[in-house]
């Protein structure tokens, strides 16, 4: 199959990006430019001319021969701009900027294009520096850490009864104090979960507790093996990525103001800042994001991790059900992408 272009130069830029010069031959443009007039007309309408008929050199000279090409050059561009990417072998990120630097008549087309592509990325021994970093030993919870959950639990109901009773007494009541408080016994558990009696709630506070202080050290052990390992990576990570990672801490943000009741312009007025602030304030944060990402990527492309298909499936239709609006395939991106993750810090974690 013929490929109809050629490519002229092919430079490598700052910021992990390519420029891609070359021309499209006039035959593939002359294609396209008979399809856009043949769209053109099927809408046309000049006087003494029914639509749909108005002869081709008439409705080239109203709409200008440079108006035609241009829209030609776009398909053509759309044609030609995959077969350009795979014959260079380039992993692309984002949308391509692209210029046309020559366009007349019976002439081939000249075109410029910069794209943003995966860094080339070293990785140091990764599963050394994970291996290196130990478990976190979970202390035991203690009597007092239980004692301060049940007392959190109480000022809670307590809250909820003064509520009930300002709602059907339409008074208003001071701060909580311990006169205030429920007596913590077996009908008070039994009132406020699926408890037997003091005994067993206990229990449960602390089995949660215990549960809790797991997590936590699981968290702390998978951040110290990431920040081990970004430490000792050095890539440039491409602007795009930095952006896309600030636009996603933004819409969680916006997403958190709306569900706290207020608005996010509300939000930026009271802290007296713009959304360019809060961007550049996120930005050193977005950067460790975007490249511990690009980490990632890399370890499950040398270890050959994959996600589960199956899990990717079933959390894909989760959401699909909970937000019918939602892009399908965005969304299946977004669950492979996460399950992706869990798989290789999984791995990480698994060193020794």
């Amino acid at each position: 199959m013929k490929k109809y272009f050629s490519l002229s130069k092919t430079e490598k830029l700052p910021d992990s990006q390519i420029l891609l010069e070359g021309e499209i031959e006039y035959e593939l443009l002359s294609k396209y430019r008979s399809e856009v007039i043949k769209e053109l007309g099927k809408n046309a309408e000049l006087p003494g001319f029914r639509k749909g008929h108005v002869p081709e050199n008439i409705l080239v000279e109203r709409m200008g021969e440079m108006h035609i090409l241009g829209e030609a050059s776009e398909k053509a561009l759309n044609e030609v701009y995959p077969k350009i990417i795979e014959g260079e072998k380039l992993f692309v990120i984002g949308n391509p900027e692209v210029k046309i630097t020559k366009l007349a008549p019976n002439n081939p087309m000249g075109f410029s294009i910069t794209v943003s592509v995966i860094p080339e990325l070293k990785l140091p021994s990764y599963k050394k520096i994970a291996g290196g970093v130990s478990p976190e030993k979970v202390s035991p919870v203690t009597e007092k850490e239980i004692d301060d959950v049940i007392t959190e639990i109480r000022k809670n109901y307590a809250h909820m009864e003064m509520h009930k009773n300002n709602d059907s007494n339409n008074h208003t009541r001071g701060e909580i104090t311990e006169k205030d408080l429920p007596e913590v016994n077996d009908e008070f558990v039994k009132k406020i979960g699926p408890f037997t009696d003091v005994k067993n709630f206990r229990e449960k506070v602390e089995e949660n507790l215990t549960k809790e202080k797991q997590v936590r050290g699981r968290e702390k052990r998978r951040t110290e093996i990431l920040e081990g390992i970004m430490k000792e990576t050095e890539v440039v990570v491409p602007k795009i990525l930095i952006e896309n990672e600030l636009q996603k801490m933004l819409a969680q943000f916006q997403d958190d103001v709306s569900r706290a009741g207020a608005s996010f312009e509300e939000y930026l007025k009271q802290v007296n800042k713009t959304e360019e602030d809060i961007k550049k304030d996120w930005t050193e944060t977005a950067t460790k994001k975007a490249k511990i990402q690009l980490i990632l990527n890399k370890i499950s492309e040398e270890e050959k991790i994959m996600p589960d298909a199956e899990k990717v499936r079933k959390e894909t239709e989760k959401i699909m059900i909970a937000h019918p609006e939602a892009d399908p395939l965005r969304a299946r991106l977004y669950v492979s992408q996460m399950f992706l993750n869990e798989a290789v810090v999984e791995f990480l974690e698994n060193q020794k």
